[in-house]
């Protein structure tokens, strides 16, 4: 019988770090997981945590269009054959899943139970504007079990909820608030915060490009 776990997070609690762990675990059971990331994650080629642990990725899932086939997940399910003599399946772990596309989770799920696979779905619960990612919701709704990874707000040490994407000034990017995107969105500018503090910071900015377009 297969469980499907979807581990969340905020930015920089350590989701890559986790899955890497458990792959370590698995390894030193004798099983080796299927690793699988997706094509828009394109900070590395790597799974890789922040202390510097990574590893490749047995694959990279592209975008879920007409150049994309079920022919993907056929291989990662393939993949988790141990061997003609033993009837256990390898578990799938994915990195950033909040990245994949809405289709290819269902069918990947709807496979994995069918052939009594272990899937482990790393990945964000929101986005820099406080949104559920629709493929989270999509985790969710799949999921046989959730479980947070924790960090703290980096204003009162509570536990973090939301991430913000801040600019030098230490305010959010205009993209929360504006259509266009006006600031290039890299690790180093985002930040953590339990809502308290993630929506006081939204008012101070919302205020402060308002006064500014007013003053235009």
């Amino acid at each position: 019988m297969s469980k499907i776990t979807f581990f969340f997070a905020t930015m920089n609690a350590g989701k890559s770090l986790t899955l890497l762990t458990a792959y370590h675990n698995y390894k030193h059971k004798g099983v080796t997981p299927v690793l699988v990331k997706p094509e828009l994650d394109t900070r590395t080629n790597d799974i890789t945590s922040r202390i510097g642990l990574h590893k490749n990725p047995d694959f990279v899932i592209s975008a879920w269009n007409d150049k994309t086939s079920p022919a993907d997940i056929d291989a990662i399910i393939n993949a988790t054959v141990m061997n003609k003599y033993d009837y256990r399946r390898k578990p799938i772990e994915l990195d950033e899943v909040q990245f994949f596309d809405k289709s290819f989770i269902h069918e990947l799920c709807d496979k994995a139970r069918k052939h009594s696979i272990d899937v482990l779905a790393f990945g964000l619960l929101k986005d820099f504007k406080n949104h559920l990612f629709s493929a989270s919701a999509v985790w969710l709704e799949e999921a046989d079990s959730y479980r947070e990874i924790k960090t703290v707000c980096e204003k009162c040490g509570h536990k973090a909820s939301c991430n913000a994407l801040q600019g030098r000034d230490g305010y959010m990017a205009r993209d929360v608030f504006e259509s266009k995107s006006t600031l290039h969105t890299g690790d180093s500018e985002y930040h953590v915060y339990c809502s308290k503090h993630w929506h006081e910071l939204y008012d101070e900015s919302k205020a402060l490009y308002k006064n500014m377009v007013e003053a235009e």
